[in-house]
């Protein structure tokens, strides 16, 4: 079958089963991104450049899950593990945008912010783009408070 075949396909679908295909997409796709990334890692082609990192700064331990590694980020100054500093600008070009947040759950992420109770950037998706410039505003006068 033909990519075009399978475009023409996919527009004779109904809108449940686009959402479907496009749910299941997404996630094959990672699935492959994720396969890249450990390859990669297999192979060492980022062994010298964590070794460089590991001399500076502490080590980030390894979670079990996300919220294991959100519990010790907002107890935590991430300046004492990463170099924000030398830190430069990274594209993902297969990285894919999820939809933003719940309006409750971004409320609830903004009030922690203004309450000074974030040490890390929130997770991604949880802000819009607005919102994270006002996290960035927030998250700079905090380091300036700690000098």
């Amino acid at each position: 079958m033909s990519v075009k075949e399978i475009e023409t396909a996919i527009m004779n679908l109904p809108v449940a089963e686009v959402d479907e295909l496009v749910t299941w997409l997404d996630e094959y796709y990672a699935s492959l991104w994720d396969q890249e990334i450990e390859d990669d890692v297999n192979a060492g082609r980022f062994d010298a450049l964590l070794a460089e990192i590991d001399e500076e700064y502490k080590e980030i331990p390894k979670f079990a899950d996300e919220d294991e590694e959100r519990a010790f980020w907002a107890t935590h100054d991430s300046t004492e593990y990463i170099d924000w500093d030398s830190a430069q600008a990274v594209v993902f070009p297969k990285l894919r945008r999820r939809k933003p947040a719940k309006k409750p759950q971004r409320q609830a992420t903004l009030t922690a912010i203004q309450r000074g109770k974030y040490a890390h950037f929130p997770p991604a998706g949880d802000l819009l783009p607005s919102e994270v410039f006002a996290f960035s505003k927030a998250e700079e006068k905090a380091r300036e408070e700690r000098r």
